[in-house]
């Protein structure tokens, strides 16, 4: 699991697929995913597209301590192909 939190405007406990056996809540929440529901989805897109990537929190606390240091983000400075033999989508 590479996510670090989920932000949705709604979550439901009734799933419809065939081949489930747990909702997607339960299975983040196995996987100690936080998840924030409640939240205008597209307002936020739109406000990160005018304003740019930032650092979030999803918290319980009603003040959350931001004076500890923000962990670390890594990414690759550059796209990786890790099986070149796959078909590439177009």
């Amino acid at each position: 699991m590479h996510l670090r939190g989920v932000v949705v405007s709604e979550l439901t406990e009734d799933w419809s697929h065939t081949d489930s056996t747990k909702s997607l809540h339960e299975w983040l929440r196995e996987q100690n995913v936080p998840v924030i529901t409640g939240v205008d989805t597209r307002a936020l897109t739109k406000y990160l597209r005018t304003r740019g990537t930032m650092a979030g929190v999803i918290t319980t606390a009603a003040r959350p301590d931001f004076s500890a240091p923000a962990p670390k983000i890594v990414s690759a400075d550059k796209p990786e192909i890790i099986n070149p033999a796959s078909p590439r989508p177009l």
